[in-house]
């Protein structure tokens, strides 16, 4: 499941990063930062990430995840800090 995961967030890091300037494209790193200090994607970047890695995860999993809540968008060292969290997260969910 985990490497299931981790396919669809480089996939949609290679969706988002089409659609952004290469000096700020999103590394495919599990320490990748994309919400928080170190992030490159603004408010409008993180929200397109996160919308379009929820409807991957339904369309391929068949499962519902949650990643946009005020808990975890306000926490910038909380489970949508990383590559890594954002993983750990939905693993959480499923």
């Amino acid at each position: 499941m985990k490497s299931e995961i981790e396919r669809l967030i480089h996939e949609t890091i290679d969706e988002i990063n089409e659609q952004t300037p290469p000096d700020r494209r999103i590394a495919k790193s599990s320490q990748a930062v994309i919400v928080g200090m170190g992030s490159t994607l603004d408010s409008l970047g993180i929200i397109n990430f996160l919308v379009s890695l929820e409807a991957k995860v339904a369309t391929s999993m068949g499962r519902t995840v949650s990643l946009l809540s005020d808990d975890t968008l306000s926490d910038p060292n909380g489970p949508l800090h990383t590559v890594e969290s954002i993983e750990r997260f939905i693993a959480e969910q499923i």
